[in-house]
């Protein structure tokens, strides 16, 4: 604001008889009585101290402008990383997803494996067992045959 403004405020002060009391006995005392001088000097206080008083509000208007922007940049900063957080836990997830379905697949795969690996061992453990048709002993042959049988028996069982 222009300081002449602050001096027609002050002059306005005087005219309606509103003006500081202390300030006013100040400057009659600074004038040694002259009433002239005493409102010339009470304005050029009192414009002063007008002016001061805009400054600062001008510097309070300020300084909450700055707090603001500085909360707006800091309420900025914080969304940005809480979307930063929120797509690092997607992707974790994602890979969590991934890493989970294959592990499940290895674990289909490996017991695939061991079962054709179970059947592959018992083929072979039946195809070392003797063949009852290969005895003539029609007793060693019986012997044989329930041997396969109850084998076969067990094999089901597993």
């Amino acid at each position: 604001m222009p300081l002449d403004l602050f001096y027609g405020i002050a002059a306005e002060e005087i005219n309606r008889q509103a003006f500081d009391k202390d300030l006013m006995a100040r400057a009659f005392a600074m004038a040694l009585g002259d009433g002239d001088k005493t409102r010339a000097i009470y304005i050029g206080i009192r414009a002063e101290r007008l002016e001061e008083q805009a400054r600062e509000v001008d510097r309070a208007q300020q300084a909450a402008e700055i707090e603001k922007e500085q909360d707006l940049q800091r309420q900025a900063h914080e969304n940005a990383a809480a979307k930063e957080r929120e797509r690092k836990e997607k992707d974790a997830a994602r890979q969590n997803a991934v890493a989970s379905e294959a592990a499940a697949k290895e674990r289909e795969r490996k017991e695939k494996d061991a079962a054709r690996k179970s059947a592959e061992a018992q083929a072979r453990e039946k195809d070392r067992l003797p063949n009852p048709a290969d005895f003539t002993d029609p007793k060693i042959a019986a012997a044989v045959a329930a041997m396969r049988e109850a084998l076969q028996y067990s094999w089901f069982k597993k």
